[in-house]
């Protein structure tokens, strides 16, 4: 769909990528059949999934830091209608805020920031993405807590995987 296709270049215009990991994201290709890191449903063509994971694993530090993605996650992900899959782990977002407008991606059934480099508080809007079964915002990097609530929590019904290793909790009231 060309919308989400719009949608995904202006995501990559927010993002740092050294290693010119996205450089097959070209406009004049097919997003759904060229793209790396992109899944597409084969019948609407609506984008499905991001797998945007840096592969370098962290003991190999020169070459993981030099094909990480940073930068700004851009609120362009709206525009995915049928979006339940981001995977960001192992990148290096600089301690930005864990955006709070994936709290509206109402499809979302996966997401991974871990190891990602995110920092502030964990956003309450993720208790809006009630369809959510996979969350992971572990860790190497601490997450700071500042006086956040977890009660956004209790409101995902379908979670079956929670990683907060590493997430500084000593500051959450409950």
């Amino acid at each position: 769909m060309e919308s989400e296709k719009r949608a995904l270049l202006i995501f990559k215009q927010g993002l740092k990528d050294p290693s010119e990991r996205l450089s097959s994201w070209e406009v004049e290709h097919d997003c759904c059949k060229y793209w790396a890191g992109v899944v597409c449903d084969n019948t609407t063509g609506h984008v499905l999934e991001l797998h945007l994971r840096n592969q370098i694993p962290v003991d190999d530090w020169v070459e993981h830091e030099n094909s990480t993605l940073g930068g700004k996650i851009n609120p362009s992900l709206l525009s995915l209608k049928q979006f339940r899959y981001l995977d960001l782990s192992g990148n290096d977002f600089g301690g930005i805020p864990i955006p709070s407008f994936i709290g509206s991606l109402a499809s979302l059934e996966y997401l991974n920031l871990s190891d990602a480099n995110f920092g502030g508080t964990i956003p309450h809007q993720l208790g809006n993405v009630s369809t959510l079964r996979f969350l992971s915002l572990g860790g190497y990097n601490e997450f700071h807590v500042k006086g956040g609530s977890l009660q956004w929590l209790p409101l995902l019904p379908h979670l079956e995987h929670l990683d907060l290793r590493a997430v500084d909790l000593t500051k959450a009231p409950d």
